[in-house]
């Protein structure tokens, strides 16, 4: 009988960790090997998951790690199951019938096995993700960056054992993982099981991190073009992977202002979000479309916008003092940063001219829909 690891990493996830491992304890399935990384929680985590120790199979590591795939690789080196999946924080399975199915479509334990996804957005949104539609042989879509969603993947434990994840990577360690596999022969197989719920609004999937994102999949595509892991294969070109990031912008970009809406038509608001962190006093960076609807809603609830910042002052023609980033800025309680693409860059440079929390308005959002989620 194929016993399966079930790997779940979380730091700091009280609030979202119970319903992912309640998923687990309900599967069908028998021979189930879970285990819980924590990276240190401070937040009452460690405490949930004690409640669930009484169960055989269920083991949990608190420890400080490097990272998330730092954690995960802690977790591939503990587990012993013939097959390994991962399930995030907050996740959960599809339904408690998911590993039963998918062990009986495992014909070939050295094959790497993926289902579909049910994705699902901040702003309430679930949509099934299933990667055997996307255009293109499996190689053609790895090869131009596209892989199965992580949270539909049963992989042989050898095939992680044999190349952990490259913790260099912050974001794509995983894609660089899969194409390590396509280019040493394993098979890849698509099996017609909805496998989990996955919450697309992590890490990967924040416009702050689409440049990240897109340098580490250029790096990694142009490792294995000079290794020429194919002969009867192109890899993409740096011009099709930086068209495809533009797209995968505003793609982001519409996320994220769907899921402001929903926020407004439920009467959630940002001006409450900062009230509650008592930021009274606030300045905002970026005057596009994005920014002036922030002033809007934030003077609409009495919160005080004491100036914006903008490069293109001498082009705005706006009721609220604006200035130049290279100027001297005024003391407040927090700047929002709107040109969320490119908020580190703008939150290192203002960290040298000021000393207050510097906050992406995506973060902000996110954080909003998901304690909405929560207490709903």
């Amino acid at each position: 009988m194929l016993k399966i690891s079930v790997i779940t990493i979380c730091y700091n996830e009280n609030c979202r960790l119970r319903k992912t491992i309640e998923s687990v304890c309900k599967q069908t399935y028998s021979n189930i090997e879970y285990i819980i990384i924590d990276g240190g929680s401070t937040d009452g985590t460690i405490h949930t998951i004690q409640e669930y120790l009484q169960k055989e199979n269920i083991k949990y590591y608190s420890e400080k790690d490097f990272g998330i795939y730092n954690a995960m690789n802690r977790g591939i080196t503990r587990a012993s199951g013939h097959y390994i999946f991962f399930l995030n924080a907050g996740d959960t399975f599809y339904n408690e019938f998911v590993i039963e199915k998918v062990v009986s479509h495992i014909k070939d334990e050295n094959v790497i096995y993926y289902g579909k996804t049910c994705l699902v957005y901040a702003d309430g949104l679930k949509q099934i993700q299933d990667f055997e539609k996307v255009s293109g042989t499996l190689k053609e879509k790895i090869y131009r960056g596209d892989m199965p969603c992580h949270q539909s993947i049963f992989s042989p434990r050898e095939a992680l054992t044999n190349h952990y994840f490259k913790e260099g990577y912050k974001i794509r360690a995983d894609y660089e993982w899969m194409l390590y596999c396509i280019s040493k022969g394993y098979k890849c197989e698509g099996i017609s099981v909805i496998i989990s719920y996955y919450d697309v609004n992590g890490a990967s999937s924040r416009l702050k991190n689409n440049r990240l994102l897109q340098q580490e999949g250029q790096m990694i595509l142009a490792e294995y073009q000079q290794k020429q892991i194919d002969n009867e294969q192109t890899i993409c070109s740096e011009i099709e992977t930086g068209y495809r990031g533009i797209t995968r912008k505003y793609i982001y970009l519409f996320q994220l202002m769907t899921t402001w809406m929903a926020l407004k038509q439920k009467n959630s608001n940002i001006a409450e979000y900062l009230a509650q962190r008592n930021y009274r006093r606030i300045a905002i960076y970026g005057m596009s479309h994005i920014g002036l609807r922030l002033i809007e809603e934030l003077r609409e609830r009495n919160m005080e916008v004491v100036y914006a910042i903008d490069r293109n002052v001498k082009n705005l023609f706006l009721d609220i003092r604006t200035v130049y980033p290279k100027e001297e800025l005024e003391n407040v309680d927090a700047i929002i940063v709107t040109a969320v693409e490119s908020f580190y860059e703008i939150r290192d440079m203002l960290k040298q001219k000021i000393e207050c929390p510097i906050i992406s308005l995506e973060d902000i959002i996110y954080e909003i829909a998901e304690k909405v989620r929560i207490d709903d």
